[in-house]
């Protein structure tokens, strides 16, 4: 009489169960790179940002007294600026045209 001995294959068996359950684990890997990928752009997008100072020996005051400065070197020039009421000589369109903002 033979005896019936099974041999286990252990290969065989990881293959067929990767080949069953693919889809499933396919779809776990994606899900968990998207939440990894998530969590890394929250904590770049939540941590703030590092401000270097101007130099080493100048102190907080000063730096903000030269970006209060530029604002309001910016202001200035804005405010000498024409306004479209004053400037109605720039408004003259040549011979033929039309303007198309008009009533």
């Amino acid at each position: 009489m033979k005896k019936n001995t099974t041999i286990i294959k252990p290969q065989k068996m990881l293959g067929q169960t990767f080949i069953r359950y693919s889809l499933v684990l396919s779809i776990i890997f994606i899900t968990s790179g998207l939440m990894i990928a998530i969590f890394i752009l929250n904590d770049i997008l939540t941590t703030p940002s590092v401000t270097t100072p101007v130099s080493v020996s100048t102190d907080t005051s000063q730096a903000t007294s030269n970006s209060t400065m530029f604002d309001q070197t910016i202001i200035n020039r804005l405010s000498s600026l024409e306004r479209s009421t004053n400037n109605s000589s720039y408004q003259t369109l040549p011979a033929g045209r039309i303007n198309p903002f008009s009533e």
